[in-house]
């Protein structure tokens, strides 16, 4: 993390480049962990689901 100066953001660069790949991996599992399609997909059927009984339960 950098202070919020220019030139403190301009130095981090470097440093965040160069520990990327370190980073690689474990991003990545994150990503289709949390945000793969497969796993969004079936977070919004679900939502869907849930709204629409409710929607049928209040009839």
């Amino acid at each position: 993390v950098a202070p919020p100066e220019p030139e403190a953001f301009a130095a981090a660069l470097p440093v965040a480049r160069d520990h990327a790949p370190a980073l690689a991996g474990a991003a990545r599992a994150r990503y289709e962990r949390l945000f793969h399609p497969d796993v969004v997909t079936k977070q919004l059927v679900d939502i869907y689901r849930d709204v629409s009984y409710r929607d049928v339960a209040r009839a």
